[in-house]
């Protein structure tokens, strides 16, 4: 399916497996530049579909750093 999104940039929460990660997969698929966030690193699995950036929500500084690395 052809939605043009080549060029564009996501953040995806939760990314580490299940509906998160498959939803960025299938917007890498698209062509997009996806940031995957995961609170630790260990939960990164072997093969994702973006750049990946452990980070807790919880930190107030989190947000700028995951939309820096999206840009």
């Amino acid at each position: 399916m052809e939605l043009g999104l080549a060029g564009t940039a996501f953040v995806v929460t939760g990314a580490s497996r299940g509906l998160g990660l498959a939803g960025a997969q299938a917007l890498s698929d698209e062509g997009a530049r996806v940031v995957l966030r995961a609170r630790t690193r260990s939960k990164w699995p072997p093969r994702r579909a973006g750049r990946g950036v452990t980070a807790d929500l919880a930190d107030p500084e989190a947000p700028a750093r995951l939309v820096g690395a999206a840009l």
